[in-house]
């Protein structure tokens, strides 16, 4: 799946989480140092990521914002994530990135 939407700079490109990329994002999603400060405890298979990104992929049907991934244009290699989503009970809009 190919997204419509992407971002672009010199150095990366950022677009929506898909659900083939759940291998590749596990690589920090699983990382303890990573996830330190992420209210949630790291992934520990998988499996774990692929549900994170089909939230993350939910939200942004539903919202048209969400944390999209973040790659590096020259390796095509994944470097982490960053963007919006809204936080439990309403509580507002988190910006978040790893």
């Amino acid at each position: 799946m190919s997204s419509p939407f992407t971002l672009e700079t010199e150095r990366t490109i950022s677009r929506p989480f898909e659900p083939d990329d759940a291998a590749e994002a596990f690589s920090w999603f699983s990382d303890a140092e990573v996830m330190r400060y992420i209210p949630s405890p790291p992934d520990t298979k998988v499996a774990d990521t692929v549900a994170r990104l089909r939230r993350y992929i939910t939200h942004q049907e539903t919202n048209g914002f969400s944390k999209w991934v973040i790659i590096d244009r020259q390796t095509q290699r994944f470097v982490g994530d960053a963007g919006l989503f809204h936080l439990p009970e309403g509580r507002g809009i988190e910006l978040g990135y790893r």
